[in-house]
């Protein structure tokens, strides 16, 4: 009924639909325990200084929180080796993400974007009504040389994301290099690098804060929910230059960052016996992983991130289905056509194990029903 009083191009927009809750998962199967591998949190939890940070933050929760976060950004730019002007803090990296569409986005602006890539932007895109250039993937990797060259003089706002999600691919140090270097134009370029820590070790992986200074409408966005195991919280942060900080400060809500948030993130920064604890349970995990899901007769395309994606000769949401009765929840991924692929968060050992043994029971069914002919029925 009230259809008429809202934005005609708010009504297309469709919800970004996260995995389910564990609990809601746990209480329809029956279930008592749970190997939750769809939504890439880190599976060990919160380090033990943020546990204990949050603990002596909850006796403060009957003041408002510092609505600036300084004590938060004097650590980043301790971390960083940035001016605390540089860093823009958001209740979750998909705050900032949206008060960047805001700020920068007006109707019929145009975006350039790739396909198959965080469905935030997307949604954001068409909050603001902005049209949007869509470049697809190429071998499920962002195509920089193709979106480089839709960039026109036309153009507001670039999202990149690196790794990408769903699909854990990279664009390396060159091929960012080459892309800022044969630039024409000079649109804002946002560089999501919500799986950094996992990233950061390779080589081939792009520093990209040393363009910070060469390109001055670079907001590269880092989040505390993955690595960092503090996604309940919702806690991240941007780096870009100090005027542009000054126009995302004008689109944030004040008290956006709780106590407790601002607390957790500080102490998780200094944590880093745990960020590496975190990062050598993910590359054990891979390690453990990839060739057994080759095994069974799965693709697994390259992955910088604390996640695997594959494909195969599977529909993936019939995987997810028959997984979730045995335990184990994955994301089934739509890149061509729905359930063509799937997203596998790397877990604990035990939810490895777990995840390759329910895994292995759900194919040899699904071959059985193909073999029968009752899929064609």
């Amino acid at each position: 009924m009230q259809n008429h009083l809202v934005p005609k191009h708010h009504l297309g927009i469709e919800s970004y639909k996260p995995g389910k809750p564990l609990e809601e998962i746990k209480r329809e199967f029956g279930l008592s325990g749970f190997a939750k591998l769809a939504s890439n949190e880190n599976t060990l939890g919160p380090s033990p200084l943020a546990m204990q940070a949050m603990q002596q933050s909850l006796s403060e929760t009957h003041w408002y929180p510092d609505p600036n976060s300084m004590k938060l950004k004097e650590a980043l730019s301790e971390f960083h080796g940035l001016d605390k002007s540089c860093f823009h803090l958001g209740n979750g990296t998909e705050e900032i993400l949206t008060h960047v569409a805001r700020c920068f986005l007006q109707a019929k602006d145009e975006v350039v974007l790739s396909a198959n890539s965080f469905p935030i932007y997307t949604i954001l895109n068409q909050f603001q009504n902005a049209r949007e250039v869509v470049i697809p993937l190429k071998d499920y990797r962002y195509d920089l040389a193709a979106i480089r060259e839709a960039i026109t003089e036309k153009t507001k706002l670039v999202w990149l994301c690196n790794p990408n999600n769903p699909t854990g691919t990279w664009f390396s140090a060159k091929e960012l290099s080459e892309f800022f270097s044969k630039l024409n134009h000079q649109p804002m370029i946002v560089l999501d690098e919500a799986y950094y820590e996992y990233a950061s070790d390779s080589d081939d992986f792009p520093n990209s804060q040393e363009y910070l200074n060469q390109y001055k409408n670079l907001i590269i966005t880092r989040t505390f929910s993955k690595a960092y195991g503090l996604a309940g919280i919702r806690i991240g942060y941007s780096m870009q230059s100090p005027e542009i900080t000054t126009h995302l400060n004008r689109i944030r809500l004040p008290f956006h960052i709780n106590n407790v948030a601002q607390a957790a993130a500080c102490a998780a920064l200094s944590d880093k016996a745990f960020l590496k604890q975190v990062q050598a349970t993910v590359r054990d995990g891979k390690n453990y992983l990839i060739p057994l899901l080759g095994s069974l007769g799965l693709k697994v395309h390259p992955s910088l991130a604390n996640f695997l994606f594959v494909t195969g000769p599977y529909d993936f949401l019939a995987v997810y289905l028959e997984l979730l009765k045995s335990g184990v929840a994955i994301r089934p991924i739509a890149i061509h056509k729905p359930g063509d692929s799937a997203r596998i968060t790397v877990g604990t050992a035990t939810e490895n194990t777990m995840l390759i043994k329910e895994l292995k029971t759900v194919l040899k069914g699904l071959e059985r029903f193909q073999d029968s002919g009752c899929a064609d029925r």
